[in-house]
């Protein structure tokens, strides 16, 4: 999906469209290849944020990937 020149809204449709049912966020990642490989600066806790408001919601990942999720947010889209 391309995260520039869509709304949060059609981002979210075009994602349950797709069959996306949760998306991680790992922000210390998305920080080094922003810096190593070139990274859209449009992806950023702010823009996840106006995904929250369009029907995109924080959820605690299940206690056995607790471990390997533990810098990261994960979301769930609403249906």
């Amino acid at each position: 999906l391309a995260a520039t020149g869509a709304t949060p809204e059609q981002l979210i449709t075009a994602m349950r469209e797709q069959g996306f049912t949760h998306v991680v966020f790992n922000w210390s990642e998305i920080e080094r290849l922003r810096r190593t490989y070139g990274f859209s600066e449009v992806i950023t806790p702010e823009w996840a944020a106006s995904l929250v408001a369009a029907g995109m919601s924080r959820v605690e990942p299940p206690a056995e990937l607790a471990e390997a999720l533990r810098e990261s947010e994960v979301f769930a889209i609403s249906p």
